[in-house]
């Protein structure tokens, strides 16, 4: 089965453009968070779901019948990550709990890195890192334009996803890629200033873990360019100070960062959590253990998660592949990957301290994940690689 390249690059650019909306704030949503904001349409979302696990049918057939097999040696850095899903998916195939997200966490982290990698090294980098940035430029945009009433104000900033805590983390990717390579474009003025709105938007959203995250990937991004991170630091001293003159409640949320956990209910969660945690420190209650004993999936916490459902013998070794993988990928820096992608890995292992981010299966930040790494894997490939070595895709 071959497939023209091009074709599933297309499919993959308009994957990224149209993942965001699965999570969108409709009636349903608006329900559930009991918020008063514009709603859009259940259609969206249900297009946006299907279009979703058709593409993952697509590169799930591409990769088993256009020779991606052969090319799992070429994506060696991923091998830690893989350790990391891989242990996730046996815990839940004995305890048969969670089977089907942890097969699909598993060999998605595979398919999608492997796939992506194949079509950019074929389109071109430069070519599929604009493109991006393009579709990042709209969702930006459109964001603002969705939500611009909740900035006048003073609410929490959420663009057209369903809570603001999860457009920060969304605002973190759309920031990773609009500074990839970020010197080299022909339009730099225009792209700084998306990084700039962007920035400005997380801050909005009042998630301080998301607005951290997105200052320690600018400052590792620029941290050589001292002038780039004056003029950052200015900015932001500017747009703080007219945003707490307006908008006060968001700078009463930085604050008192000591009340993070309490404003947020997280605090009585993980008390709760470690509560019940000798009952089961050792096998772990499985992966449905939180629904039945706490009443919830959802720790605000993926590292607590996995001490609480796995046992800490198991979570510790889980989490320690993980870091294996991110100290790995820092290693690549050596050939050339951009320092916003290695940023971003480093910045999404904080952010599970706040969410549970890296067992959404389907869900928006586990797409976006899967695409940092297939263009990290591509830079690798095309640095490391005779240029005139066959790609598979042909």
């Amino acid at each position: 089965m071959k497939l023209k390249s091009n074709v599933i690059t297309y499919v993959l650019l308009l994957l990224y453009l149209v993942v965001p909306f699965v999570q969108i704030l409709d009636e349903e949503m608006a329900a559930f968070f009991k918020v008063n904001r514009r709603l859009m349409p259940t259609f969206v979302s249900n297009f946006a779901s299907i279009y979703r696990y058709l593409c993952f049918f697509i590169f799930a057939c591409v990769f088993l019948f256009s020779g991606h097999l052969k090319a799992i040696n070429r994506l060696s850095f991923l091998k830690y990550l893989w350790i990391f899903y891989f242990i996730q998916m046996l815990y839940s195939l004995v305890t048969l709990t969670e089977v089907d997200r942890f097969i699909l966490l598993f060999f998605l982290s595979v398919i999608i890195p492997s796939v992506a990698m194949e079509c950019i090294v074929r389109y071109g980098m430069d070519k599929f890192v604009a493109q991006l940035k393009k579709i990042t430029f709209f969702l930006v945009l459109f964001s603002l334009l969705w939500d611009y009433e909740t900035v006048i104000t003073g609410g929490r900033f959420m663009g057209f996803l369903n809570n603001p805590n999860l457009f920060a983390v969304v605002g973190i990717f759309w920031l990773t890629i609009l500074l990839i390579d970020h010197d080299a474009i022909k339009i730099k003025s225009f792209n700084t200033l998306a990084i700039f709105l962007i920035l400005a938007l997380i801050f909005l959203s009042g998630s301080r873990t998301g607005f951290i995250t997105s200052i320690f990937i600018m400052v590792f991004v620029f941290n050589r360019k001292k002038n780039f991170l004056l003029l950052s630091a200015t900015i932001g001293v500017v747009l703080i100070t007219t945003f707490s003159i307006f908008l006060q409640s968001h700078l009463d949320r930085f604050i008192n960062l000591g009340d993070r956990e309490k404003d947020s209910g997280r605090l009585e969660l993980w008390d709760l959590t470690l509560e019940k945690l000798p009952e089961s420190w050792v096998l772990g209650t499985g992966f449905n253990g939180g629904l039945e004993i706490l009443g919830t999936s959802n720790f605000h916490n993926n590292y607590l998660n996995y001490v609480f459902h796995m046992g800490i013998p198991l979570a510790f070794i889980t989490i320690i592949a993980y870091f294996l993988f991110m100290f790995n990928a820092y290693s690549y820096l050596k050939y050339g990957v951009s320092r916003s992608l290695v940023a971003f890995l480093l910045g999404f292992a904080i952010l599970n301290f706040g969410e549970d981010l890296f067992i959404g299966v389907g869900s928006v930040t586990f797409v976006y994940q899967n695409f940092v790494l297939g263009i990290m894997a591509s830079q690798i490939i095309m640095r490391k690689s005779d240029p005139e070595e066959e790609i598979l895709l042909t």
